[in-house]
């Protein structure tokens, strides 16, 4: 049986999707429109952070991972990563500066 893991993103979703209800209702409440306009506003980030949270998290690791990846890769080759750092810095200046005529 797997376990559906549930990450910060999507707990404070949860958490601002209920605090958002309630402000809404408060809002109907007391007839403050503003109040109850900003408690929708809440809720709709709250579910869009619940919903998407984790995918956020997901994409965070994983550029994470690929960040570790490349400072290893650098360790391990530091001359060949010299050279291409170069060359990009090169490609690069000869894009930005325009040439003399």
């Amino acid at each position: 049986m797997s376990e559906a893991k549930i990450s910060g993103t999507e707990i404070e979703g949860a958490v601002q999707d209920v605090a958002g209800q309630v402000k809404d209702a408060i809002g109907g409440i007391t007839g403050d429109a503003e109040t109850q306009a900003e408690g929708k506003a809440d809720e709709t980030i709250g579910t869009i952070k619940r919903e998407f949270g984790g995918v956020a998290d997901d994409v965070i690791g994983g550029t994470q991972d690929t960040l570790e990846t490349l400072t290893d890769l650098v360790r391990d080759n530091p001359l060949p990563a010299l050279g291409i750092a170069a060359a990009f810095g090169f490609l690069v200046g000869a894009i930005l500066i325009p040439s003399r005529k």
